[in-house]
């Protein structure tokens, strides 16, 4: 590569290859944040909890009904004006609320998702003598957190079954293996270890709020005279 004078007469190589040295380290670092993942931990899902209060005046003392609903929820709990367990929806009255007013809040709690695992495998079509596997009864599926003992099996009898999906499986890593069953009751012997990491979903949570003011009105004077 010839050098390159500007007017001048100054050579700008030395400039050309800072420049390329710049593109290509920008290059280098998008190339490196476009190839990279990221695994966040499971967030539970928000439950939206709808609370309104509704006075039955504006001048203290009055009664307020609170109504509420909380779709996908399992139990709630009152605060602030009101206490105790609530069901996920329905209304009450407050009596006696005072000035300035009463705040209301409702806490309420989902179900908590148990992990799952789908198992999947390849049905053998032979027998170990090598005549033709015909007569199949279905499998059992073989599974646990150490892959030396797996201590819980599942029967999935569908002789042309290729998958089952386990359920409520607490947080952990999980190791599974197959087994075919004939219909003679003769089983297999276990495949290859398959293994999973299970994340449970937390409970999800929502929180709700209302509001009411209540004024004061003066009583009347007394003892009032005319002359």
């Amino acid at each position: 590569m010839s050098d390159i004078d500007n007017d001048d007469g100054h050579d700008l190589s030395g400039l050309r290859w800072m420049v390329i040295y710049f593109l290509a380290v920008i290059a280098f670092v998008t190339a490196v944040a476009m190839c990279s993942t990221r695994a966040d931990a499971a967030e539970p899902a928000m439950i939206e909890v709808v609370l309104d209060a509704q006075a039955s005046g504006a001048i203290s003392p009055v009664n307020v009904t609170l109504t509420w609903s909380a779709p996908g929820a399992v139990n709630c709990a009152a605060s602030g004006g009101w206490s105790g367990a609530k069901a996920p929806t329905g209304s009450e009255v407050i009596s006696g609320v005072r000035a300035p007013g009463a705040s209301f809040g409702l806490h309420c709690v989902g179900e908590a998702t148990a992990g799952e695992a789908r198992v999947s495998w390849v049905a053998p079509t032979t027998n170990t003598d090598g005549s033709e596997y015909a007569n199949a009864k279905g499998f059992t599926i073989h599974y646990g957190t150490s892959p030396s003992d797996l201590v819980s099996a599942i029967g999935f009898w569908q002789p042309t079954g290729n998958s089952y999906t386990i359920e409520d499986l607490d947080d952990g890593t999980y190791h599974f293996c197959v087994r075919a069953v004939s219909d003679t009751d003769q089983s297999s012997e276990c495949s290859n270890i398959a293994s999973k990491t299970v994340a449970a979903m937390p409970a999800p949570t929502g929180n709700g709020a209302a509001s009411v003011e209540v004024d004061t009105r003066p009583g009347p004077p007394t003892a009032v005279a005319a002359q």
